[in-house]
């Protein structure tokens, strides 16, 4: 009977080894960059009628001379079902009337190898617009020919490159501050870390703000937190009529254990809060509970059997 009971255990424990030797492997590639950026953007309140000046810097990174391209590009973001970002440079609408505002010391340049470039840019602000968000991207774009084959090839082979700040531009007159959160939620058991936190915000007003996320993680049996982001809140900028979505993780978390999770998320005065009891249990441990229920069951009957069997 006891070899019977220890050869079930074996067979179990045999196949949840199997089931954990599974493996994923990833591939990430990336590309090398070319031209550096800075500032990365300019924050402005502006008045009809204004006019503004302002300058960035573009740094050639690369051990060749560099040609580039200058325009002035609509900027507006988007969110997926997944939550996946995408940049856009060609929504036109009114919030990237700006892009028409914008104008350029120079068009177009050539920076020599680690040099760098100071490009100028002037707004005029015009008397008859509206208040309310205004969003550019000021784009240098730059074809590296280093690699370009020359013999037997008509086609030219290079890397196309954009890049440049984001401007943020606030007009005065009527502004609404407004937003909604459509999300806030978290998992109630996870089989590994991290621990993580997941909140949709919506962008109802017609002006630009930051939307914060903060969590808080505390033991099952304990008051102080073991980890938070308070001091330092994750933000994201939220354009008008935009929907962005973010993931809060603590990638440090332990590998078991049952923990207080408190994730609170902030776009304008909308705020919500929620509090989940979290419990982290690896596979194999979940296997090995699993095993060993069955094999106290399979012992269970084969008593009751033999017991039985005897009267």
């Amino acid at each position: 009977m006891k070899k019977s009971i220890t050869k079930f255990v074996v067979a179990v424990g045999l196949f949840a080894a199997g089931l954990l030797g599974i493996s994923h492997a990833e591939e990430v590639s990336a590309l090398d960059a070319y031209l550096r950026v800075s500032p990365t953007s300019f924050n402005y309140d502006l008045k009809p009628g204004e006019t503004i000046s302002g300058k960035f810097e573009l740094k050639n990174l690369s051990d060749h001379e560099l040609n580039y391209d200058l325009k002035a590009a609509p900027y507006f973001t988007e969110t997926d079902d997944t939550g996946k970002v995408s940049y856009r440079y060609d929504v036109e609408n009114t919030y990237t009337q700006i892009k028409d505002w914008v104008t350029f010391d120079k068009t177009s340049g050539i920076i020599d190898a680690d040099g760098s470039a100071d490009i100028n840019f002037t707004i005029n602000v015009p008397l008859d617009v509206p208040g309310g968000g205004q969003y550019v991207a000021l784009l240098a774009t730059t074809k590296d020919d280093k690699n370009e084959s020359t013999e037997g090839n008509s086609a030219n082979i290079g890397e196309v490159m954009q890049i440049g700040p984001i401007v943020y531009a606030k007009i005065a007159g009527d502004t609404r501050e407004t937003g909604e959160i459509l999300k806030n939620e978290t998992n109630g058991f996870l089989f590994n870390p991290p621990i993580t936190v997941s909140a949709t915000v919506k962008n109802t007003g017609n002006v630009h703000t930051k939307a914060s996320f903060t969590m808080r993680v505390f033991p099952f049996f304990g008051g102080e937190s073991i980890y938070n982001n308070e001091e330092n809140p994750a933000t994201v900028v939220v354009l008008p009529g935009a929907t962005r979505y973010y993931n809060l993780s603590w990638d440090n978390a332990p590998s078991i254990g049952i923990y207080k999770v408190e994730s609170e998320v902030k776009i304008f005065n909308e705020v919500s809060k929620i509090e989940r009891t979290i419990i982290i249990c690896p596979m194999w441990v979940l296997i090995l509970i699993i095993v060993f229920i069955l094999a106290v069951i399979f012992w269970i009957v084969t008593r009751v059997r033999a017991r039985k069997a005897e009267s």
